[in-house]
């Protein structure tokens, strides 16, 4: 059986796109994976807002700040797959039956501003300078 920091290690050489869910719920469990709010925040404040705005893909972009994958690289990952979130969530609404359609097709369009508000809101949060500073001390 691995020790902790060694399963750490051979997490961190891992992508993302192999990890497994018992990875990822690791990774939580040690605070690499820890929501789009600041720890700062009350637990049960930052599990309803990480909730909340659940089309922010904010585990990969943990992951890859974690393991050092270049500031800029990090940050266009949670750009780019919280984009295709959404089109995920759009997708499994065009397999359902036409009358569920009726309504959710509407509501997708409605919300869709405010979803990408969101996700420019984050892309622009992790941009900046007191991020930078954060990747460039966490090497």
């Amino acid at each position: 059986m691995p020790t902790v920091t060694e399963k750490l290690q051979k997490l961190k050489l891992t992508s993302y796109e192999f990890m497994t869910n018992r990875d990822i719920r690791f990774l939580e469990k040690h605070w690499i994976i820890n929501g789009i709010w600041p720890e700062s925040y009350w637990k049960i404040a930052r599990w309803f807002m990480t909730r909340l705005f659940s089309m922010v893909c904010y585990k990969r972009h943990d992951v890859n700040f974690w393991q050092q994958t270049g500031f800029h690289n990090a940050n266009w990952g949670l750009l780019k797959y919280s984009f295709i979130s959404i089109a995920n969530n759009y997708k499994k609404i065009c397999t359902l039956q036409w009358y569920k359609k009726l309504y959710l097709v509407p509501i997708f369009y409605i919300t869709i501003p405010f979803k990408v508000w969101i996700i420019a809101l984050a892309y622009s949060a992790v941009e900046s300078p007191a991020w930078k500073r954060a990747y460039d001390l966490s090497k």
